[in-house]
């Protein structure tokens, strides 16, 4: 035999080994950690009859942590949300479970997509080193990503579930994450989706007290009014909190006297200041059982409150009759993020129950016990006290799949994600006239310094997310649900400004130099006053983040200049007076909202 060709085979054996491995080396991603002393980036607790400490000392598989779960009721769950992970080439969940002292839990476990599909549940046994969940020991879990019905959508939550109707003894969970384990078929890259854009006119009806101009406005307090007033902004609109909780003794109707009065100033000093009041009606995540649980149960429970229902129904006549007293239009948007909440829960509102008829509120009576007959009871409500206020639903970006205020994958379905909103909300019947979004609840400065989150938008509408995702969104939702929309809540930060540094009170945020920019202000209205949109509201959603007021009480403020804002504030603004200045260049050359008069 050649020995030259014998070591120069070799040799190619070798050489196509090495290449062989490297490539599948390449293929393989490094596990991606959900929990590892800490919950990962972009993961958060939400949830429900369950008592998580996620640093617990002992037992501790790995490291100086573990998570310690213990269910307060029966079917509690452990749920680990995210806006989105891609399973791209992975194919297992990977965890390990400790039975604490007593052991034997009957658990299952399910997984959440960005498709909105209803999960399936599976028995976490199946999955455990020796069958099962066992006594002072630590067991290895391998759950196969296609057993939890997962595929190329987005991972959005996991849940592990009391499969009881009791309680059970605590556990421990450790080195939650999701891998490959070289030998399954991993999950595949999703094949990129055409991304189109809503096309022709926007539609619905514009109502008549909007006018043709596209409104701009802003979460203004009783405490705020005088700014309203010394800034001689002719601003269209300015908004509140109706809140409290409706049978606490924090409700709104008790704020000032006679029951609601609160409204009647705010109505009036709106008219003074040539306004339309714009209500924000906030009254069941406040009210008993369960007052400021967020959590799924807990709205499902205060919804099935007969007791509950019935002091809601009768604080929403008062708001209805002052509304009446007022003789004007007014726009009372109604309860956001909790249709959001309901939808999580019934993929269809007429399965979701509520006590309305069986509240014994007699103006409910002959509405179903759904969030059907939730929304119409809301709607007779009016007609019958204050046919001149405006009713608005509230569309949340995370209820039906992917959030897509967050959402970072390029080739998901944002059209569907909007038709699936949208057919929810139509199925709770007509008579609404509006519909709010949210975009933020706070400044992106402040979510990435205090919560360490990052939930920036690109301002050049290149990289995901941005704010173009978020118009096809709400251009796809107008034309689902033929209702005009009015994004509220909106941050006020900029970067703009040396007062906006990044700290208590004056944060960063790039809304409102993407809307009112001298430069390319208002072709991103006039685009996004395209997709549906008649109004911006804005506003923090939290006491410590900025504001167009003197909040923070610390007068005109100039530190050092951070990425790059380095202009001088010349007034006591939160955010350095950005905001007023912009505002007031807008209202010399407003925008004429589509298919006005």
């Amino acid at each position: 035999m050649n020995l030259r060709l014998l070591s120069f085979a070799r040799l190619s054996l070798v050489v196509l080994s090495c290449l062989y491995a490297s490539l599948a080396s390449a293929q393989t991603p490094a596990p991606a950690p959900i929990y590892s002393d800490a919950l990962a980036d972009g993961w958060e607790n939400w949830s429900w009859d369950t008592q998580a400490n996620f640093s617990a000392a002992s037992p501790v598989k790995t490291g100086a942590h573990s998570t310690k779960v213990t269910y307060t009721g029966g079917w509690g769950g452990l749920y680990l949300h995210n806006p989105g992970v891609s399973l791209s080439g992975y194919t297992h969940l990977q965890f390990w479970i400790h039975g604490g002292t007593a052991g034997g839990q009957t658990l299952q476990i399910y997984a959440e997509d960005s498709s909105g599909r209803a999960p399936t549940p599976i028995p976490i046994n199946s999955y455990v080193q020796g069958g099962s969940i066992a006594a002072n020991t630590w067991r290895l879990a391998n759950v196969p990503l296609k057993d939890l019905k997962l595929g190329t959508q987005l991972l959005t939550g996991l849940v592990w579930q009391n499969a009881t109707s009791g309680v059970q003894d605590a556990y421990y969970l450790d080195e939650i994450r999701i891998i490959n384990d070289g030998t399954s078929t991993p999950i595949p890259t999703p094949t990129p989706v055409p991304q189109p854009t809503p096309t022709g006119p926007p539609v619905g009806a514009i109502p008549a007290a909007v006018g043709s101009n596209f409104i701009l406005g802003l979460s203004s307090l009783p405490g705020d009014y005088p700014w309203l007033v010394q800034s001689g902004i002719p601003w269209k609109a300015r908004y509140t909190y109706l809140t409290g909780g409706a049978n606490t003794p924090n409700n709104w109707t008790y704020w000032n006297s006679p029951a609601g009065q609160y409204a009647t100033y705010y109505m009036q000093d709106s008219e003074a200041s040539k306004c339309i009041p714009v209500f924000t009606y906030y009254q069941i995540l406040a009210a008993n059982p369960r007052s400021y649980d967020e959590t799924l149960p807990s709205y499902t429970e205060k919804f099935k409150d007969a007791a509950c229902m019935k002091a809601y129904f009768n604080d929403f006549k008062i708001l209805m009759n002052k509304c009446r007293a007022f003789n004007r239009p007014v726009i009372v948007h109604v309860e956001p993020d909790t249709w959001g909440y309901m939808m999580l829960t019934k993929s269809v509102p007429s399965n979701y129950p509520v006590k309305v008829a069986s509240s014994g509120y007699p103006d409910a009576a002959g509405y179903s016990d759904t969030a059907v007959g939730f929304a119409q009871a809301l709607v007779h409500l009016r007609d019958l006290y204050a046919p001149k206020v405006l009713l608005a639903l509230h569309a949340s970006t995370w209820c039906a799949g992917a959030d897509i205020s967050l959402n970072a994958d390029s080739a998901y379905d944002v059209r569907a994600n909007a038709n699936r909103t949208g057919a929810w909300l139509n199925a709770l019947g007509a008579g609404w006239d509006l519909i709010f979004v949210d975009v933020a609840d706070r400044d992106a400065g402040y979510k990435q310094i205090v919560r360490g989150q990052n939930t920036w938008w690109d301002e050049s509408d290149v990289r995901l997310p941005n704010f173009d995702q978020t118009a096809r969104w709400i251009g796809f939702l107008n034309r689902k649900t033929n209702r005009r929309i009015i994004v509220w809540q909106i941050p006020i930060g900029n970067t703009k400004m040396r007062t906006c540094n990044n700290s208590w009170d004056h944060y960063q945020d790039n809304r409102v130099q993407y809307f009112l920019d001298a430069a390319y202000g208002q072709s991103h209205l006039s685009k996004w006053a395209q997709m549906g949109v008649i109004g911006l509201l804005f506003g923090r959603g939290d006491g410590n983040t900025t504001t167009n007021t003197d909040a923070a009480g610390d007068g005109i403020t100039n530190p050092a200049a951070i990425n790059g804002n380095t202009r001088v504030a010349t007034v006591s603004d939160d955010d350095g007076g950005y905001f007023r200045e912009r505002a007031t260049a807008y209202f010399k050359a407003p925008l004429h909202i589509p298919g006005a008069p």
